[in-house]
């Protein structure tokens, strides 16, 4: 089973979207501030990290950069999940090293799988 890392500071949709990828039979886990995601990144293996740019404590750009820069963690993909849409974050993000960048306002659960799928399948 393929683990997850949700790192999105909405409980309301944190919960919504980890529903949706435990009946796809991932296995989630949830952080709902920077600080948060970076420790549980460390702590554990995951397969994705799926992250939001505004978070309390450390933000998704700075979360990234931490991810990137530590050997334990670096080849992780991560999708960022973001309502901000303008060109110079999207940028910044896939420079750092993210795998894809999804605008939330215009997605579903469902084609978040789907993209999680097409990251993950190279690995599988």
């Amino acid at each position: 089973m393929k683990k997850i890392l949700l790192v999105e500071d909405d409980q309301f949709l944190s919960s919504i979207l980890a529903r949706s990828f435990r009946d796809a039979l991932y296995e989630v886990e949830c952080a709902y501030d920077g600080d948060g995601a970076v420790a549980r990144a460390i702590e554990r293996h995951f397969d994705i990290i799926l992250l939001d740019i505004l978070l309390p404590g450390k933000d998704g750009f700075e979360v990234l950069a931490a991810v990137k820069a530590m050997n334990a963690t670096k080849e992780i993909p991560v999708i960022v999940i973001s309502n901000l849409s303008d060109e110079k974050s999207i940028e910044r993000m896939m420079r750092g090293g993210a795998a894809s960048y999804v605008i939330k306002a215009h997605t579903t659960p469902e084609s978040l799988i789907d993209e999680i799928v097409k990251i993950l399948q190279p690995i599988a």
